[in-house]
């Protein structure tokens, strides 16, 4: 470890006890998507020192805040740490109260330290990943842009890694509205909304003989009629597609409106397509980033696997990534594998022993952001990458 590392570390060995417990009551008190008050003011207490809860909202969303880590008085760059904390219906399923609790220590950390520190550090809490992705509504305010890089950790089971790969994705509520008659009477004179449903499903199955590899589809059917007596007269469905380019998920996305009006058409229905989240984007990948991440996880004894592209996930994160360098590596939480988003990652990030994870997942925060305040060269390869991949590659036809 540097002089700086050992210094980071010390502070966070004293502040690990109240991490710890901010941690826990997050993991015992989860809170959806948007409705993070409670998660958010906590956090919030934790990354000011005098803990009021002012200043909660932050970009127009009222659990998100901003809160000032490091600030120097001639900086040479600017960072950024991001904080997740908002859960599952089934709880924190994907270990944001463990990852966001991660990015907390580390701003508190350096914030002790401040007076070593050459660049500006943020800590930023971006609410309602799991839904509606409230990183975007941040970057269409133009936020991330005032940053040199920005960083964080997410929760992983049993295998880390140094930057997540992340597809694009969108979310439809796609509705058929048809009209209504007695299914033995008069089936004539009704237009079954749920045939409409069934139909653009059984479209999409057949699309994916079509679609490139790494195209991800699912839906479900939310509502498909009241009684097997009457032709449902509306029927809905949610739609998730997911590819590792948006250029290619747009054209997807057109393809599949077409398939949509198609089967109204064919079933003498209406169909009504929309956008059931905001538009996640992948993830622009900066190797410097990257690089300076990989030698801190390694240099902390971390065994790093490599992303596995056909297990990719999706997140807002990405949509940073092309407003500032970004990195979202993925730190294993337990020894053995599991899928997230269920009761095993929530039992997880309940179990006391969760605190190793947070403060090693802490500590490769940190240190990322003290390297590169220490070795101003390797931000500038950072700014220089980011600044040169600007315009994304052609992508293939749809």
């Amino acid at each position: 470890m540097t002089p700086l590392e050992l210094t980071c570390s010390r502070h966070m060995d004293g502040l690990l006890p109240s991490a710890f417990a901010l941690e826990q009551y997050l993991a015992f008190h989860p809170e959806l998507s948007g409705e993070e008050f409670q998660s958010s003011a906590r956090m919030a207490d934790f990354c000011r020192r005098e803990g009021d809860g002012n200043g909660i909202s932050f970009a127009g969303l009222p659990t998100a805040f901003r809160a000032a880590a490091v600030r120097t008085s001639h900086p040479e760059g600017k960072l950024c740490i991001l904080c997740e904390y908002d859960a599952l219906p089934i709880g924190h399923g994907c270990g944001h109260c463990a990852h966001g609790t991660m990015s907390a220590l580390a701003a508190a950390a350096l914030r002790r330290m401040a007076d070593q520190c050459s660049m500006d550090v943020d800590i930023i809490g971006t609410p309602d990943e799991e839904l509606r992705g409230a990183k975007i509504d941040m970057c269409r305010a133009g936020i991330f842009k005032e940053y040199d890089f920005a960083m964080m950790i997410h929760s992983a089971s049993h295998a880390s890694t140094d930057c997540s790969v992340l597809l694009a994705l969108d979310m439809f509520r796609v509705s058929f509205k048809g009209k209504p008659a007695h299914a033995a009477a008069a089936p004539w004179e009704g237009r079954n909304a749920l045939n409409g449903v069934m139909l653009s499903l059984h479209a999409l199955d057949m699309l994916r003989q079509h679609v490139l590899p790494d195209t991800r589809m699912g839906w479900y059917i939310v509502h498909g009629g009241t009684a097997s007596n009457i032709i449902p007269e509306s029927a809905e469905f949610e739609l998730t597609t997911r590819h590792s380019t948006r250029a290619y998920l747009d054209r997807l996305n057109e393809r599949i409106a077409r398939i949509l009006q198609g089967a109204a058409m064919a079933t003498e229905t209406e169909c009504d397509i929309r956008s059931f989240c905001l538009p996640f984007d992948e993830m622009n990948r900066n190797l410097h980033a990257v690089s300076v991440v990989e030698d801190v996880m390694s240099s902390l004894g971390i065994s790093l696997t490599d992303p596995d592209p056909v297990k990719a996930a999706s997140s807002d994160v990405g949509n940073v990534s092309f407003q500032c360098p970004a990195v979202q590596a993925e730190l294993a939480l337990s020894d053995h594998d599991f899928p997230l988003h269920t009761e095993e990652m929530v039992r997880t990030v309940q179990n006391p022993r969760i605190i190793r994870p947070l403060a090693l997942g802490a500590r490769v925060i940190a240190f990322t952001l003290l390297r590169l305040m220490e070795n101003p060269d390797l931000l500038d390869g950072i700014r220089r990458e980011f600044e040169s991949g600007k315009l994304r590659a052609a992508d293939p036809v749809c």
